[in-house]
């Protein structure tokens, strides 16, 4: 969970978050793949999607807009020609698909409406699953590979953004099962209407730093933890743009 539209402390009253309801992207876990998605398991998606909501509804019990990333996605790429492009090219720049599966997703993802491309690029697409390019990619991989991973951590809101002041900053993911998340995220707040005019910081080509490494514990006072996931340099560059942004 992520706080929108302005922050400068962890404490007072909540007004905006960004939320992303447990999706597709979870049931495409399987013992196979996710150690290297960063799950010890595999979740029970319903009952996941249950207490979420329950989780939702008492925030908006208590006044709070729930934003979710999903619809946020869709609205930029229903907004953008350049937002679905951004999203297209980043989705497929792996260097393991070869010029002519690369071609064919590209292809057939430019066809997809905001709603097919949001969920296949975060769902992710398995090798059984592509209706052409084929080649010796594709008959090389496993039937169930993907050769467009999916997103399962995106329910982390709060690691691939965070807000200081007014001023959004996108994070950069350390973990390679994690690095289209930050690229998602400053699509959105690069291209959708509600926050194209906001300032932003960061970026996902920056040096590594997590949201959830970083608490505001008072206006004008923020502490980040370092380790595997926030490096030294990935502080360093965050501190200096908070300096800048005084």
């Amino acid at each position: 969970m992520v706080a929108l539209q302005g922050a400068d402390s962890e404490v007072g009253k909540l007004r905006t978050v960004l939320l992303h309801r447990p999706g597709a992207e979870l049931k495409r876990l399987t013992p196979r793949n996710n150690d290297s998605l960063l799950f010890d398991g595999i979740p029970w998606v319903s009952r996941a999607q249950d207490e979420h909501d329950g989780f939702a509804a008492a925030l908006r019990e208590r006044d709070v807009e729930v934003l979710y990333l999903m619809d946020l996605l869709v609205q930029s790429l229903e907004a953008s020609t350049e937002a679905r492009e951004h999203a297209i090219k980043h989705a497929t720049a792996t260097l393991r698909l070869g010029d002519t599966l690369r071609r064919h997703l590209q292809s057939w993802m430019s066809g997809l409406d905001a709603g097919d491309l949001a969920g296949a690029i975060t769902a992710g697409v398995r090798n059984d699953e592509v209706r052409g390019g084929f080649g010796l990619v594709t008959s090389l991989l496993d039937p169930h590979d993907f050769v467009i991973d999916p997103l399962p951590n995106l329910l982390f809101t709060r690691d691939s953004s965070v807000w200081v002041r007014d001023r959004v900053a996108v994070t950069s993911l350390a973990m390679p099962a994690r690095a289209r998340e930050t690229q998602l995220t400053e699509l959105i707040y690069t291209f959708h209407p509600r926050f194209v005019a906001t300032p932003r910081t960061g970026g996902w080509t920056r040096e590594h730093i997590e949201g959830g490494d970083v608490m505001l514990l008072a206006p004008g006072v923020i502490a980040v933890g370092a380790g595997e996931r926030t490096t030294p340099a990935g502080v360093e560059r965050f501190a200096r743009q908070c300096f800048a942004n005084d």
